[in-house]
């Protein structure tokens, strides 16, 4: 005979899956502000921030979805020279368009 018991293993259900997602977003933005305040990189910090939004919709939590949402608007990493010139382009074509409509 075994000295083992039976051991039962139950999944985790929703409820217990949106508590954890909600922990882990409030966690990661406590984080985010430690970065910010150690003045970490844009870049990590925008990361963690979309992460952050990504756990806090998961977890159906307003609040902490718009907080994170504000972070990563004001963390948004700068475009590229070639995206800027690519809306100025398109910025022109569109000037462009209008006029001739006129």
């Amino acid at each position: 005979m075994s000295s083992y018991g039976a051991r039962y293993i139950w999944g985790r259900s929703a409820e217990m899956e949106r508590e954890l997602a909600r922990s882990r977003a409030w966690a990661l933005l406590r984080e985010i502000e430690e970065m910010e305040f150690c003045h970490r990189p844009r870049a990590v910090i925008w990361k963690a921030a979309v992460h952050a939004h990504a756990l806090a919709v998961l977890a159906q939590d307003r609040v902490a979805a718009s907080n994170a949402a504000a972070i990563v608007a004001r963390m948004k990493p700068p475009k590229t020279a070639a995206e800027q010139i690519a809306i100025h382009r398109k910025a022109i074509a569109l000037l462009a368009r209008s006029r001739r409509m006129r």
